[in-house]
């Protein structure tokens, strides 16, 4: 590993770090420079003997950086529109903190996979049953939440999000279709009752 290109590294991490106080225009300027120099120096730290290594750690620090700034900024801006998790501006029947039900859902999905998938390898490497079984209690518990929720506002099955309910209906074999049904269907006469 080269060190100074490791400084580098830090240093466009840093940089990135300080575009949140600085204002919009300022902030994604300062933001994606730095990102860029942390992309190039992370392959540059591993470049001379092991370009491959390099290659594949430049990719994540960008999908990283890429991520960061979806989830905890607006300085994705592309052709005039901002992209960014938790703002949008034309939305107005949402979960809260400006999440609209397709991202809400989406981001459910991913949840889900990612239990399912941390399970799989607590299982394979013969972990207690604890472990498993809590990982599926969370993705019981975010089903019972969506599916009351949903009721409650009004909103349709899923909130129209039928794609989504289904990649979950498959990847947890037909429970979390069942837990979010019936969530839903208490939420209702629990709103019928109000």
């Amino acid at each position: 590993m080269n060190d100074f290109f490791m400084a580098t590294a830090f240093a466009g991490l840093g940089a990135a770090i300080i575009a949140g106080w600085l204002p919009l225009r300022i902030g994604r300027i300062v933001y994606w420079s730095g990102a860029v120099v942390t992309t190039v120096s992370v392959f540059l730290m591993a470049y001379p003997p092991d370009w491959k290594s390099g290659l594949l750690m430049s990719v994540f620090a960008a999908c990283a950086m890429t991520g960061v700034a979806y989830v905890h900024t607006e300085f994705i801006s592309i052709g005039g529109r901002t992209y960014s998790l938790f703002t949008d501006p034309d939305t107005i029947d949402d979960y809260g903190v400006g999440l609209t039900p397709t991202k809400t859902w989406w981001l459910a999905v991913f949840a889900v996979a990612m239990l399912i998938a941390i399970g799989a390898v607590y299982v394979a490497d013969g972990a207690q049953a604890w472990v498993p079984t809590g990982l599926g209690a969370i993705g019981l518990f975010a089903a019972v939440s969506l599916g009351y929720r949903d009721a409650l506002a009004g909103r349709p099955i899923a909130a129209g999000q039928k794609l989504q309910l289904g990649l979950l209906t498959v990847l947890t074999l037909g429970v979390f279709l069942v837990v979010y049904r019936g969530s839903y269907e208490a939420g209702k006469r629990c709103a019928v009752d109000r």
